[in-house]
């Protein structure tokens, strides 16, 4: 159930869903071990100027996701200080009715244009 972000002269992005509930705004994925799974990808085209990602991540209502998430930062933190390519990634519980929240917009990608061209 990944959704993913990526330049390539311009954003490009997708959602997938096993189990979307309701009538999804997707189409199916004809994937044949997955018959639920819906796909929703397409590209911004902003031409040739420079952009870049925001990326905005609620602090959890939970003080031990609190600190699980300090933690997970911290090392990513020194993942990219020590790193010269690769990826960092970590967990954050989702919160949901039944799991510390509903937190509208818990995790938020945008793109803009970069700091230096504005």
């Amino acid at each position: 159930m990944p959704g993913g972000f990526s330049g390539n002269g311009s954003v490009e992005w997708f959602v997938d869903a096993d189990n979307p509930r309701g009538e999804p705004v997707s189409k199916k994925d004809p994937k044949p071990s997955k018959p639920n799974r819906h796909h929703q990808s397409g590209v911004d085209d902003f031409g040739s100027a420079a952009y870049e990602f925001v990326v905005s991540i609620k602090i959890p209502n939970d003080v031990n996701a609190r600190r699980e998430l300090a933690s997970a930062l911290g090392a990513a933190t020194r993942q990219v200080e020590n790193a010269g390519g690769g990826a960092i990634s970590f967990t954050l519980p989702v919160e949901d009715k039944d799991h510390g929240g509903p937190t509208k917009d818990q995790i938020l990608i945008d793109w803009r244009p970069a700091a230096s061209v504005v």
